[in-house]
């Protein structure tokens, strides 16, 4: 095969992120901060380290830098379905509602994401509270369509259902 050879860099660089999304989950993130940054000087192409980077800043408080570090995740692994779902969450707590949506359906749309279904419900969430009812409910219905035992999309969907007043439907 023609692999590329892991390099010293490469192995530093997941090593730094391993630490990095460590301190992330026990929410030391200054510390996060820190070996991400230092995973990605090892290896800039590093998208799983710059999202995380982004998702760290978000904790911090700085939203110019997460939407700054979220769109070089973007760039460097544009399709990578997880950078763009997680860059999409982010900007529809931003009420950016419509360049979240572009962010889901580009998501959505790469053909090597195995759980669509799980980015459709994200984005009928998303939709359902900029409000959006209708276009809500067709993230929702895509998502059953894909995987019809989705508990997620089909409690959202009840959940939708519920808040228009089509009790019955909900039912």
């Amino acid at each position: 095969t023609n692999a590329p050879r892991r390099t010293e860099s490469d192995d530093a660089s997941a090593q730094n992120y391993q630490l990095g999304a460590q301190y992330f989950r026990n929410g030391s993130y200054e510390l996060a901060r820190d070996r991400l940054e230092r995973a990605i000087d090892f290896n800039p192409k590093n998208s799983r380290a710059i999202s995380m980077l982004a998702l760290t800043h978000v904790q911090l408080g700085n939203t110019r830098l997460a939407i700054e570090t979220f769109d070089r995740a973007v760039k460097v692994a544009p399709d990578n379905h997880d950078v763009r779902n997680a860059f999409a969450v982010f900007l529809c707590g931003q009420e950016d509602y419509d360049e979240a949506q572009k962010q889901f359906d580009r998501a959505i749309d790469i053909r090597a994401n195995e759980n669509p279904e799980i980015m459709m419900t994200n984005a009928g969430v998303c939709m359902a509270n900029k409000p959006d009812l209708e276009l809500a409910e067709t993230y929702f219905r895509d998502a059953i369509d894909v995987r019809p035992n989705y508990g997620e999309a089909l409690l959202q969907l009840a959940a939708l259902k519920h808040r228009t007043s089509e009790d019955l439907l909900a039912r």
